[in-house]
């Protein structure tokens, strides 16, 4: 089984009562996946490796994960690879980044094993 990642433009939901955040709807999504993509889950603490002798765990598997801005640049230089530079999946990540910016969205990132 593969890692699938769903990268995604998300405006932020508010409460019309209280104006407290609620939830994200996602915008626009990319998809992709691949091993490549693990070292990157584990600078932002989305994915925990196996390590012997410890409890296993998984703590964002599957769920949403909102980045922080510091989040987005490491992902903005993450896809900016040279390895990455031809492949469209890359280039519509940092268009969809791009477009998050200028709208005032936040980036949302899931990953399913």
């Amino acid at each position: 089984m593969g890692l699938d990642i769903r990268i995604s433009r998300a405006e932020p939901i508010y409460c019309p009562h209280c104006g407290e955040l609620v939830t994200y709807r996602a915008v626009d999504t990319v998809d992709s996946g691949g091993s490549s993509w693990y070292e990157y889950l584990e600078s932002i603490g989305y994915y925990k490796p196996y390590v012997k002798g410890q409890p296993y765990s998984q703590p964002m598997y599957g769920k949403d994960m909102a980045l922080n801005d510091e989040q987005v640049d490491g992902l903005i230089k993450f896809v900016k690879q040279p390895d990455f530079g031809s492949l469209l999946q890359m280039k519509q990540v940092l268009w969809l980044i791009e477009s998050a910016h200028i709208d005032g969205d936040k980036i949302v990132i899931n990953a399913d094993w």
